[in-house]
This record gives C-alpha cells, sequence and structure tokens, in this order.
C-alpha cells in the first residue's frame, strides 16, 4: 500500500436494539477514503474497540465499505455496531476504530501492525486510527 488516510470517526451512542436489558448498542459510522492501494487489496473496512480506564477491552466490532475497490481508490462509510453488556457498560471510557484491508492471503500492514488474515489492520499511527472517550 503507497498510502492510506482514515478520516474522523462518528460515535453514535445508542441504548436502543441491545441485546439485554441495561446492555448499550454502540455504532461506529466510519468514513473512510483510500487512494493509490496496492492493487492486490480487495475490500476496505474498520475495527473499533471500546475499553476500560485501565485499558482492559470490553467490546469489539468488525464494519467495511458495501462498494469493491476501484481503481485502487475507495470511499465510504464503514459501520459496525457492538453490544457493551450492561454490568460493564459505566466501566466504558475510550473507544478507537482502526482501518483494515482485505488483500486475501497477503497481509499489507505496517511492521508493528497486526494481521487478522485475510484482513490486515494497521497500528496506532494518526493516519490509521482514530480514537475518543465517553
Amino acid at each position: 500500500m503507497k498510502s492510506a488516510m482514515l478520516t474522523v470517526a462518528t460515535l453514535l451512542w445508542a441504548a436502543c436494539a441491545a441485546a439485554a436489558p441495561g446492555d448499550a448498542t454502540i455504532t461506529f459510522t466510519v468514513p473512510i477514503n483510500v487512494q493509490k492501494l496496492d492493487p492486490s487489496v480487495k475490500k476496505v473496512g474498520s475495527y473499533c474497540e471500546v475499553k476500560d480506564a485501565n485499558g482492559t477491552l470490553l467490546a469489539t466490532a468488525f464494519g467495511e465499505i458495501n462498494a469493491p475497490v476501484s481503481g485502487n481508490a475507495i470511499s465510504g462509510n464503514s459501520v459496525s455496531q457492538m453490544v457493551v453488556p450492561a454490568a460493564k457498560v459505566t466501566s466504558a471510557k475510550t473507544w478507537n476504530c482502526s482501518l483494515l484491508l482485505d488483500a486475501g492471503s497477503i497481509c499489507i500492514t505496517n511492521a508493528s501492525g497486526s494481521n487478522y488474515l485475510p484482513w490486515c489492520m494497521f497500528d496506532a499511527s494518526s493516519k490509521t486510527t482514530v480514537n475518543g472517550s465517553f
């Protein structure tokens, strides 16, 4: 990948459609605009996490843009939902969303990044991850 950019994420907090009484459903809508992708990249999406004040992971979610990569570029929203159990809702303090690329069996990632083949997740640099707090 030659360059990638993840734009500002919009966090929508909704207590509706929860799995059980008191659970919270969190919807992340992440606008993504990526250009100059390696030709092996076929899908683009996001991976989001919610953590407590100690950095303990409370919930995760994946989302992807429902459009094909065209001309080595893609633009659209990656939407993902997660349910935070009622017992952990008040502990939720921070969130982050990272750029994911699907290049089939080839993971294109930074040396310090992680990969969950076929999805590749990048390190937490300012160009590939957005974050905030509740």
